[in-house]
């Protein structure tokens, strides 16, 4: 059997932050330094966001034969310069990076964002309080009502009736 939760220690919220809980959660993020403008470009930075890839190729290559975005890292092995300036590239290893863009976590910004501005249904709904319905019947509705009552109770006293008459 599991134990009671005991909420004699929780603080008087309601006193601290007013009846609603989004205050709370708003003046707890106010105090951490949370705000809209932190949270826009938070999100504007996972739009963006691109992960790096790094190669290792065997050889040495030359820098001004990579592509935009791609950049040597580290190189292993011998350059030689001959006597007109021009360098050579020996064996050895060179590791390039560049960047992709990141789409699995541009993709939860996306989520985020279109959660952000309410364009998914709401998770789970809560009603409270209660339902008072009063029936507003015309005069006609009521002599309807008082007729069919009155069919169906003969009805039913009429087969009573008539199982009283057999039995005796």
């Amino acid at each position: 059997m599991m134990a009671q939760k005991d909420d004699t220690e929780k603080p008087d919220f309601e006193a601290l932050y007013g009846a609603d809980e989004r205050n709370l959660n708003q003046q707890t993020q106010k105090e951490l330094g949370i705000t809209n403008i932190v949270l826009a470009k938070t999100l504007k930075d996972g739009l963006e966001s691109e992960k790096s890839i790094i190669i290792k190729v065997k050889g040495a290559i030359n820098p001004e034969s990579l592509r935009n975005g791609y950049e040597i890292v580290a190189t292993s092995g011998i350059i030689v310069t001959d006597r007109k300036g021009k360098q050579h590239y020996g064996d050895g290893e060179t590791v390039i990076e560049y960047k992709v863009p990141n789409d699995e976590l541009r993709q939860i910004a996306r989520k985020d964002a279109h959660a952000q501005r309410g364009h998914y249904p709401a998770d789970k709904h809560e009603h409270s309080g209660f339902l008072k319905i009063i029936p507003q019947l015309t005069t006609e509705d009521r002599e309807l009502i008082a007729k069919a009552t009155e069919k169906v109770i003969d009805a039913i006293s009429g087969k009573h009736r008539a199982t009283i008459k057999s039995r005796g």
